[in-house]
């Protein structure tokens, strides 16, 4: 598990599914499990039109 720059995440397995992650202030981590995400944050194509202030 890495942090946010890449460099290695202090874990420790609580048990029974729970993960404490030791994460400094101001850092972030992305918990998932199999393959990496693709992680690129980009416009979602309509696929129905709706209200333009949310979803129908």
């Amino acid at each position: 598990m890495l942090l946010d720059d890449g460099s290695p995440a202090r874990t420790q397995d609580l048990g029974d599914g729970t993960l404490a992650i030791d994460l400094p202030r101001g850092r972030e981590v992305l918990v998932h499990s199999g393959t990496r995400p693709d992680l690129v944050i980009e416009p979602v194509a309509v696929c129905e039109p709706g209200p333009a202030w949310g979803l129908p």
